[in-house]
């Protein structure tokens, strides 16, 4: 994200503002060429692998995860001081789940796969 696109899509105000600038987050999204309505490729899904793939990434050089959810997108930093979790709106977090309810099981996924207890698998 260049400084102009960063000005036009995020406000200073905005605690995510600098971050993809310096390096320090990313905005994922599936190709619009794949259907993310189907229950293989979903946001949830997404933001699993990201917590399964860059959480040890992360932990190994000192820092935590911010992750946030969002309707066509996944959004995740690095944090020095905490796990945090948010999701744009209540409707994406996935049933059975409150907000509260999944940040502590995405933490709980992280720590997991800290200790290598996550088997990360690719599916073509």
């Amino acid at each position: 994200m260049s400084n102009e696109e960063q000005k036009s899509l995020i406000q200073s105000s905005d605690e995510r503002y600098n971050t993809h600038t310096l390096g320090q987050a990313l905005e994922l999204r599936y190709a619009s060429t794949v259907e993310n309505t189907t229950s293989l490729y979903t946001n949830v899904r997404l933001i699993k692998k990201v917590v399964d793939i860059c959480g040890p990434v992360f932990n190994n050089y000192g820092f935590n995860m911010n992750l946030g959810l969002y309707q066509k997108s996944v959004y995740f930093s690095m944090d020095e001081d905490q796990f945090l979790f948010w999701s744009s709106s209540e409707s994406l977090i996935p049933q059975g789940f409150t907000e509260q309810e999944f940040d502590l099981y995405l933490e709980a996924r992280r720590e997991a796969a800290l200790r290598k207890f996550i088997l990360i698998t690719c599916i073509n």
